[in-house]
Parts: structure tokens; sequence; C-alpha cells
């Protein structure tokens, strides 16, 4: 009798522990994990939530409009929006700000959005936020290596978190950054793994950019005929798209470009012409048919046609003129001085190679510099001449130095951000210990309990 009585006595305690070490198991977890289910917003979600703060549709309004509509929205999301929706409500203002080319806006939703995901534990807000800054960075024109470091921070997240197209994404923008820093092989490292993220049936636009960013890096290495057929894969998804035609024509350029630099003109003038057959091309892109024109120009000025000749480098030059592509028309000034100085009318080359470094110095266009000194070295008298080699080889110098310095940056974003990722997972593994200790030290106190209720109970008995 005595026995059953501390046999059920044991029972009820171990059950009673039991339950308690499933509740704080469930607690543990549930505090470790996120409070967002996916990464995804549902268009119904982002439908509900464009009408609950009243913004307007993209385009029906002029942009001035839809951003003071924005701004009111913000105002609204950071005072009256409930803690647990914020997030998503950041994310789409944020995506509008980038869609209309508001970087400042943007940088500042992606900052709110920081401060209130780390309040609330939430990944994937977190990580977009630090998209956004990547984005912010890079488009305003600022440093490359916050944009590098922002972009890496995000794809660390969303890898942790599981969201592949997200990573991809992160993963990509890392890779262009490098490429313009002229870090190429962290650039191909970055694309080819942005490539094994994505979907190549669900994420198509993507893995096309990730194709040409690889083209463009084997362009710039020399590596030609990789290059091609990078872009070439580029161009393959692109076509599989519904809505893609001004990508395709970017990609027959992209083709054109790499045949020009390998001195096929032939070859790089039939992708010209081919991108400028597309329909009503002029209409819809003045900027993509400019270009195109000007390229086409120049590959027949390379290969000896000069029948169309200046005429075909007016023409899109007046086009970037008349819609302010001032990146375009430096490329057209260097090309007009380029054709003028072969024509030996070489007040003309200089004219238009001095238009070419007043822009691009404008623009701090780095690239469009160089090669405009490179042609007043050229086309100038003596004495200018001499002062536009020696700043063109500063310049020069200067530029590499700041791009070693940027991929030196780089490495140390990766090696502080892995260490910290170490850290925290050393941290989490301390605390799981923790806890294993102390449920184990409460079992052996359970234990302890129970043996020493089961002496008393005979001792009882025993008296009895």
């Amino acid at each position: 009798m005595g026995i059953m009585i501390l046999i059920k006595t044991a029972n009820s305690y171990f059950k009673l522990y039991f339950f308690g070490a499933v509740c704080i198991l469930l607690l543990c977890v549930a505090c470790s994990k996120d409070i967002r289910q996916n990464s995804e917003i549902s268009k119904a979600r982002l439908d509900s939530i464009a009408l609950l703060l009243e913004l307007p549709k993209s385009k029906e309004i002029p942009k001035e409009e839809e951003i003071k509509a924005l701004n009111q929205a913000l105002v609204k999301v950071t005072t009256s929006i409930a803690q647990k929706d914020r997030s998503d409500y950041l994310i789409v203002l944020g995506e509008r700000y980038y869609a209309l080319r508001d970087y400042e806006n943007l940088k500042i939703t992606a900052q709110e959005l920081q401060k209130h995901a780390l309040s609330i534990n939430d990944t994937i807000g977190l990580a977009k936020s630090y998209y956004n800054l990547g984005r912010f960075y890079y488009h305003a024109g600022l440093q490359l290596d916050s944009a590098y470091k922002n972009y890496y921070k995000a794809e660390k997240l969303y890898s942790g978190y599981g969201a592949r197209l997200d990573a991809g994404k992160s993963l990509l923008s890392m890779g262009i950054v490098q490429k313009n820093v002229k870090d190429y092989q962290g650039a191909e490292e970055s694309s080819i793994k942005a490539i094994a993220l994505f979907d190549t049936e669900t994420d198509k636009r993507f893995v096309a950019s990730a194709y040409t960013n690889l083209g463009i890096v084997a362009k710039d290495t020399e590596q030609y005929d990789r290059a091609i057929d990078y872009h070439q894969k580029a161009l393959g998804y692109r076509r599989q798209l519904n809505d893609a035609r001004l990508l395709e024509v970017s990609s027959l350029s992209n083709l054109g470009v790499v045949y020009m630099n390998k001195g096929d003109y032939p070859s790089a003038i039939r992708f010209y012409e081919e991108g400028l057959a597309y329909d009503s091309l002029a209409l819809k892109s003045r900027r993509t048919y400019a270009r195109l024109l000007d390229n086409l120009a120049y590959a027949k000025f390379k290969l000896g046609d000069t029948n169309d000749l200046p005429e075909l480098f007016l023409s899109p030059l007046r086009i970037r003129e008349d819609i302010k592509d001032r990146l375009g028309m430096v490329t057209n000034y260097i090309h007009l001085s380029e054709y003028f100085k072969a024509k030996h009318e070489i007040d003309s080359a200089r004219t238009y190679a001095e238009s070419a470094y007043e822009v691009a110095s404008e623009l701090k266009y780095n690239r469009g510099i160089l090669e405009s000194l490179v042609m007043l070295t050229d086309v100038a008298p003596a004495e200018p001449a001499r002062e536009y080699a020696q700043k063109r080889m500063f310049i020069s110098d200067s530029l590499q130095r700041v791009e070693r310095n940027t991929q030196d940056q780089f490495a140390r974003t990766r090696y502080e951000t892995d260490t910290l990722t170490i850290e925290k997972e050393a941290a989490t593994q301390r605390i799981r210990l923790l806890t294993l200790v102390l449920l184990a030290a409460l079992i052996a106190i359970l234990i302890g309990y129970i043996f020493i209720q089961q002496k008393i109970g005979r001792t009882r008995l025993r008296f009895q």
C-alpha cells in the first residue's frame, strides 16, 4: 500500500515536471523564432496596405504629388499603425520610393524599418532595411563600400532565414558593386552564387541580370568568348519574359559592345541593327534608342563605313541633349572627337573632347574623364597636351588607389560581419547549453526530492 502511494507521488511529480519542461522548451523555441512566417508580402496584402494608406496608383499622378502622398503615409505608419503590421507598411513605402528614384526618402524609410525590426525581432524586416540602405548608397552615388556592407548584411540574414530569392538579389547587388570597383573575381563569385539561389523558372529576370553582370565582367577582363556566352544566356532568359522587350534590346546592345571590343565590327553592327529594329523603340525608350544609334555609328566608323557620318553621331546626340542624358552625351562627344580627329578636323575634335571632359567632370564620371583626357592629349597643342597627360595619370593612379581601398573594405566587411555572426551563434549555443544545464539541475532536484519523499514515506510506514 505504502509503495503504491510513493509510486503515485513520484508519477505525479514527474508528470508535473515533464509538463513544465515542455512549456519551457516551447517558450525557448517561440522566443528564438521570428514573428514573420515568410519573406513575401502577398498581392492582396499589398493592395490592402495601399488602400489603408490611401496611396495613389503609380503613374496616375505627377511624381511630386505621389511623393507628397507617400510622405503623408509615412507619418501615418510611424504614428498610428500597429507594431505587428508596421514592417510590411514600411517595406511597401520603401518600394514605392525606390520606384520613384526618391533615394533620400528610401533611406529614411529603411532607417525607420531597421529601428522597428530590431525592436520586435523581425529578421526579414531587418534584412529588407539593410537591402534598401544598400540601394540608397549605390543609387545616390555615395560610398560603394557602404552599399556593399548593407547588401552583405542583408544577404546573411536572408540566407539564415532561408529566403533564397531575396538572398540571391542581395548577392547580385553585391556583384554589381564589386564589378564597378573592378573587383572582378569577387563580382564573378557573387553573381554565380546568386544564380544558384534563383529559380530558373520563376526568377528569370534576376537570372538574366546575373548573367549580364557576368558578361560585363568577362568583357572588362577581355574574355570575349565567355562574355558573348553569358550575354546570349541573358538574352535567352529575357526572351522568355512577357514584358522585357527593352531588356532584350539591352542584351543585344551588350552583345554588340563585346563584338566591338573584340574588333568584330560587322557582328557588332548586326546586333545594334537588330536592337534598333524593335517595335517603336524610338518612342518607348529614347535613351536606349540613342545609345544603340550612337554605338551603330561608332561601329561603322571603326569599320571604315563613313557614308552616314557624322549625322549618325549627331542624331543620337540631339536626342540625348533633349532628354538630358548627360552620361550618354559624354560618350557621344568622345565618339565625335575621335571621328573628327580621323578626318583631320582637329579643331572640331578638340571642341568635342573639351565638351566631354567638362560634362564628365560635372558628373564625376571617372571613365568619361579619363577617355576625354586621352582625346585631349592627342588633339590639343603641345603644352596643354602635356598638362592633360599629367592630369590623366594623376586621376588614373588616384582611382586605382580608391578601387584597391574599396576592395580592402569589402574584405573587412566580410570578415567583421562573419565574425559577428560566429559570435552570435556562439552566444546562442551558450544560452542553449545553459538551458540544458538548468533543466538537468531541475531534474536532479526533482529526483532528489522524490528520493527524500520516499525515505520519509518508508519511515512513516515503519512507525505505523
